[in-house]
């Protein structure tokens, strides 16, 4: 019966439906899909803020170079189907600069019919129980979420004409937080992709 009550968990969490993108600020008369076949150069500030996962994050990508290498090289490969992109930095040639801001890898916790985010103090039929940091376990479903935030700029206006963040998720089954963190990164690297493209959030 646990093992069922617990599968059953992870298979309600795995249909919540979730919000891909957020979006913070669009210009007046600016599109996402204006990007599309656009002259852009994809620029990335290597600000990472690690709250959960340490240790797999350590283990799969080692340094934080190597993690935004492969976040670089992920991106330009996918966006780089629909859109002409350049590594010129220069205004002259460029519509548009994507700028990658900041990347954020923590965790959604849920359990007993609740979401919480790391750290927090849930009370549970045993008594209470402070959870977080990478266990699964006491009726808690546990899952990676890596949110990369972006800015637009436009060359010919001059400013930034949007702000949005994907957000990608991984659950976490039979302590697998690795494969829970690599599925994260690639789910938002994808939804970061389909926004651009399709302009779809969810």
């Amino acid at each position: 019966m646990k093992y069922f009550t617990l599968f059953s968990l992870f298979l309600f969490v795995g249909c919540i439906p979730s919000v891909n993108i957020l979006k913070k600020y669009n210009a007046d008369g600016f599109v996402i899909t204006d990007l599309k076949n656009s002259n852009s150069e994809l620029l990335i500030d290597t600000n990472l803020d690690i709250r959960e996962f340490k240790l797999s994050f350590k283990k799969e990508y080692g340094t934080e170079a190597k993690f935004f290498s492969l976040i670089s090289n992920q991106l330009s490969k996918k966006l780089g189907r629909f859109i002409n992109l350049s590594n010129d930095n220069s205004k002259e040639k460029e519509d548009y600069f994507i700028e990658i801001t900041n990347v954020i890898i923590s965790n959604n916790l849920s359990g007993y019919g609740q979401t919480y985010s790391s750290p927090h103090t849930v009370s549970t039929p045993g008594g209470k129980m402070s959870v977080g940091g990478g266990i699964t376990g006491g009726g808690q479903a546990e899952e990676c979420v890596v949110s990369i935030k972006a800015e637009i700029w436009s060359v010919k206006d001059k400013k930034t004409v949007s702000e949005f963040t994907s957000i990608g998720k991984g659950g976490v089954y039979l302590l697998m937080f690795r494969t829970a963190l690599k599925k994260a990164v690639k789910n938002a690297i994808a939804n970061f992709t389909k926004y651009i493209e399709k302009n779809k959030i969810k």
